[in-house]
């Protein structure tokens, strides 16, 4: 698993972005891995995660560059083969849920159809109008 990088010239918002997306590796390698890992493996990754968390809250740079270095080293030796967020598989409900909700927008919000008259109700739900004598319709008329 490629895990997030922090290199030389990166601008101050890149490098949170980097550090919070380690963290979030860092989550998901100990959940994923937990059975399989040390206890004190799994002690470490915890404590180099909440002192990159606590560098990110305290936004002290050259702190985030060395916790978020050490935390990668673990996570290179023991976070294994997770996979990769990709596009498809991070956004994939996301794109479920927008696709329902367009249909459901549509089918009762902008394409709902309104009976206008009484006239046309019988034909619309297909029920259309037979007489049931017709010759006794016109030798009345």
């Amino acid at each position: 698993m490629n895990f997030p990088l922090i290199c030389k010239g990166m601008s101050h918002r890149r490098i949170l972005e980097s550090s919070k997306a380690l963290v979030a590796s860092a989550r998901k390698v100990t959940k994923y891995r937990e059975h399989l890992l040390a206890v004190d493996i799994l002690a470490n990754i915890n404590l180099r995660t909440t002192l990159l968390e606590s560098a990110i809250e305290a936004k002290d740079f050259t702190s985030l560059e060395t916790q978020s270095k050490d935390l990668g080293k673990l996570l290179k030796q023991y976070g294994g083969d997770i996979a990769p967020e990709t596009f498809l598989g991070e956004n994939t409900e996301v794109l479920f849920v927008a696709i329902l909700l367009a249909i459901s927008i549509r089918t009762f919000f902008i394409q709902s159809f309104q009976i206008p008259t009484n006239s046309i109700a019988p034909t619309y739900y297909g029920m259309p109008c037979k007489l049931a004598n017709p010759e006794a319709m016109v030798a009345n008329v």
